[in-house]
């Protein structure tokens, strides 16, 4: 079992997934070591900075200098077990990889996307079979042929990285997002005149705000009913396009919220909306939101997929709807408008789901579970922390590592 982890890389060390696993594997009793530079700590749209030639230079420049410090630190950093390539790391991993192999240490890639799902088929940076689009692909590939283990969200993000991405089979393993309970746990809801519907997020295009917006609008005459929209990102002028174009007289606009006003939000919304796109990538993932809402205990709405299945049961943890369907949406708005038994069903066992399958506690045991033996039981590639030559498993002793890719 590990021990100590080198947690490696350029990432943004507040972003949700990376304090979160973290805080998981400190709490399995793993000491944490840190190799970090923080050049993604200022970046809120982290891959866009990859759609135009002058943000590319910009980074790569940046990323030069940092690589170079974080060589050096970690050359002398004390011995640990393996390393923690933490996300956004698809070129973390071209340096750390020889710098593991240099030491004998495993590489764990906490992939977390795929640059190029993301950034073709999701938000369109580049064009299928673009340069861009190619060299995102091969950044995918080689970045999972580097790693010893890589780290996704989703047992659907997991066979899309074996069957897309050449990622290996039986040593993609599904980590769940989780949330912190510190920063998102139930609080007082404040009093609300109307039934208010709540959907936040960087207004990327797998959260589908054009059903959004269609479904308010088709609730208009429902005087009861407010929509609150917070965030801005990526689609900050094509969702002011469609409010001018749809109207809603019943959506409000912020730009952000955090902290105790957004967990009142929350914890006040007659239903909280997770995602409705109908990209590939928004059928495979489950959004830092919605583990977020469910640990507050909120009434969730989000389309029915693959990812969403993995952890929620329609009618019971959440709604389930189509995707890009914002007549289905304005269906499942109202049924909660109306039944607020429903209402506090859905809120009451999306916060025990969450209690029992995605705290960092939760999340930490599994973890370390199926790095054991994906790292230390299969093929005799690393020794045991400690000396013990690692072997292949038991018939009779050692059960086999769960599939990520079923």
């Amino acid at each position: 079992m590990l021990g100590s982890v080198c947690y490696f890389g350029t990432y943004e060390s507040d972003y949700d997934r990376n304090r979160i696993l973290q805080e998981a594997l400190r709490l399995q009793g793993i000491r944490v070591l840190t190799c970090h530079e923080p050049v993604l700590e200022a970046r809120r749209h982290k891959t866009g900075t990859l759609g135009s030639p002058a943000g590319v230079l910009g980074l790569g420049l940046q990323m030069a200098r940092a690589w170079a410090r974080l060589a050096t630190r970690y050359l002398a950093m004390e011995d640990h077990d393996a390393v923690v390539v933490g996300y956004l790391g698809h070129l973390d991993v071209l340096l750390a990889a020889p710098l593991a192999r240099l030491r004998g240490k495993p590489v764990i890639f906490d992939a977390f996307i795929s640059l190029y799902d993301t950034l073709v088929h999701d938000r369109a940076v580049f064009a299928e079979g673009s340069l861009g689009a190619r060299a995102a692909k091969g950044l995918d590939r080689l970045a999972c042929s580097l790693s010893d283990v890589v780290l996704l969200d989703t047992e659907a993000h997991a066979a899309f990285f074996v069957e897309e991405l050449g990622a290996p089979e039986g040593r993609c393993l599904r980590v769940l997002v989780g949330a912190d309970p510190t920063r998102f746990h139930p609080v007082e809801p404040a009093p609300r005149e109307r039934f208010t519907v709540l959907q936040y997020s960087k207004l990327a295009p797998l959260h589908g705000i054009r059903s959004i917006l269609e479904a308010a609008k088709r609730l208009e005459g429902e005087p009861d009913i407010r929509f609150l929209i917070v965030g801005e990102g990526q689609l900050n002028d094509q969702v002011d396009a469609w409010m001018r174009e749809l109207a809603p007289s019943n959506v409000e606009r912020r730009a952000w919220m955090e902290g105790e006003a957004l967990r009142t939000e929350i914890a006040s919304a007659g239903a909280c909306l997770g995602i409705f796109g109908d990209t590939a990538k928004a059928a495979r993932v489950i959004p830092n939101k919605l583990y977020q809402c469910m640990a507050i205990g909120a009434p969730i709405v989000t389309q029915d997929s693959p990812g969403a299945r993995e952890l929620l049961v329609d009618g019971r943890d959440a709604l389930l709807c189509p995707a890009a369907d914002g007549a289905a949406l304005a269906d499942a708005i109202l049924r909660l408008r109306d039944d607020p038994a429903l209402r506090a069903s859905l809120a009451r066992n999306a916060r025990a789901r969450f209690q029992e399958r995605c705290t960092p506690r939760h999340i930490g045991e599994e973890l370390v579970r199926d790095l054991d033996q994906a790292l230390f039981r299969g093929a005799p590639r690393y020794r045991r922390p400690g000396g013990t030559a690692s072997g292949r498993p038991s018939a009779t002793t050692d059960a086999p590592p769960r599939s990520r890719t079923s």
